[in-house]
Parts: structure tokens; sequence; C-alpha cells
């Protein structure tokens, strides 16, 4: 993990505090009572890996300083092992990224078996980053409803969920299809903890695709209207996904509830650092 924030260091810049610190918290918090000792830390370091990649990409779409579309398209064909040659900087780095998560998810007991879910996953991370791209460059050709349907996809919190049932031995597999439901709807919970917690930094670098911005210009609402729906609709969320998952045994889904919860809190709190 060292290299790669060395390397970041070279190629990005934000707060170094959300690798160091908020990834790994969040993660910690979030991961499901399933995933086995063993494998806890594995999976907690490819998930900061995947995190990782999820901010590389996202800032070379949202943000107009850094937007380099030749990057990006280039990082959306490659699969979790494909290699290209003859590239700058943020693909090797991206491929490097890919290559380790790839790595880590084969010694997990049902690596194999969900690794095409995640590839699967990153597709619609893939899809939510395009959109971004538009917006960037062009923000009124994005409808509203296809805004709000793509944009928590850039949250990776249900690839993040397959990575935990991947390393949990003990995972019920006719449960996958509902675990998957649960993390769509926590996925949308830590969207809007991200967009509250990230609106001020986001506007100043000129990213279009924070959804109070994007709302505040369509809906022609007060911003804090907004705020007030996003916090309401957060707590309708959380019960939401209790009551989608009450028959899980696979893992506690009250205690996932808790954990996502505390990723709001940790979002507030580290707030003008992520």
């Amino acid at each position: 993990m060292t290299e790669i924030l060395r390397i970041y260091q070279e190629l990005g810049d934000r707060n170094f505090s959300l690798f160091t610190e908020f990834l790994p918290k969040g993660y910690e918090l979030t991961t499901l009572s399933s995933v086995d000792r063993q494998f806890y830390k594995s999976v907690i370091e490819t998930k900061i890996k995947l995190g990782i990649l999820i901010t590389v990409l996202d800032d070379l779409a949202d943000r107009p300083d850094r937007y380099s579309p030749e990057v990006l398209h280039t990082a959306y064909r490659l699969d979790l092992n494909d290699q290209v040659q003859s590239h700058g900087p943020e693909i090797q780095f991206i491929q490097m990224l890919l290559r380790e998560i790839s790595e880590e998810i084969e010694n997990l007991p049902f690596g194999a078996k969900y690794r095409s879910h995640l590839f699967f996953d990153l597709q619609h991370f893939y899809l939510a980053n395009r959109m971004a791209e538009l917006l960037t460059c062009d923000f009124d050709s994005v409808g509203s409803s296809e805004y709000l349907e793509l944009s928590s996809y850039n949250m990776g919190i249900v690839a993040a969920g397959m990575i935990d049932l991947m390393g949990s031995s003990q995972l019920i597999e006719k449960e996958v299809g509902v675990c998957r439901e649960v993390f769509r709807c926590a996925q949308r919970v830590a969207r809007i903890s991200n967009v509250l917690s990230t609106e001020e930094r986001e506007v100043k670098e000129g990213d279009m695709t924070n959804e109070i911005y994007f709302r505040f210009q369509r809906e022609k609402v007060s911003k804090e209207s907004i705020r007030e729906s996003l916090n309401q609709e957060f707590s309708d969320r959380l019960k939401q996904f209790r009551l989608i998952g009450r028959e899980i045994k696979t893992f506690s889904v009250d205690q996932y509830a808790n954990g996502i919860s505390k990723l709001h809190e940790l979002h507030l709190q580290m707030k003008g650092k992520i």
C-alpha cells in the first residue's frame, strides 16, 4: 500500500487523509460480519485499492482541471487482468490497481466464482463516470432521471460488498441476489453522505456533478430544501434496506446498517478533507 500511495502522490492532489484515514476507517465500519478473520486484512486492503481506483477515475472525469478523456476511454476498456502497453503513468497506475485487486480476490473463498460480478460492478461505476464526463463537457445534456439513476454507482458500495462476500467462507449462495439489493440501498445512502460532505469542495473545483448543485440548477428550489430532502431520504433508505435484508442469514444486516450510519458520521467529521 505504501508504494501505491507514493505513486498516487505523483499523479493526484487529493488530501492524503482520504486514503490514510477515511477509506481504511470507512471500509472497516462497513465490512460485513461474515468476512472470515483470516481474510479480513486482505479484504480491507482490496477495498482501499478499489477506493483509490474510483478516486483517480472520478477526478479525471468531473474536475475540469484534470479532465482526461483519452486516459478514461482507455481505462474503461480494461478488464481485471487486461494490460496495455505504451501508455502514460495514469494508465500504468490504474492497471497496477486492477492487477492487485484481481490477485487479492483470487485468494478469497468465493473470489473465482464472483469475479465476474465485481467486473460487472466496475462497469456500473464506469457508466456513472461516463455520465460525469458528459456533465463536465455539456451540463445541460444529461437528464434528471438518468442522473439520479446512475450517480450513486460512483460510490462502489456494491462492488465493496461483493468483495466482502468473496471473503465469507460461510456465504449462503442463494442469498447473493438479496445481498446485492441491500448493497444498492446502502450505496444510495452512502452517496447522500458523500454529496452532503463534499459539496463545498466540489463546487470550488468546478465539479458540476454534485447532486445539490445539479438539482438546484434543474429544480429551481433552494439548496437548503434539497439538503433537507436528502437527509430525509437517508433515514428512509436505512429503514428500507433493513427491511429488504431482514431474512439474510449470511451477515448481520443490523450491524451493516449501523456501520453505514457511522460512515455518514465519518463523512461529516472529515468534511473539507475528503
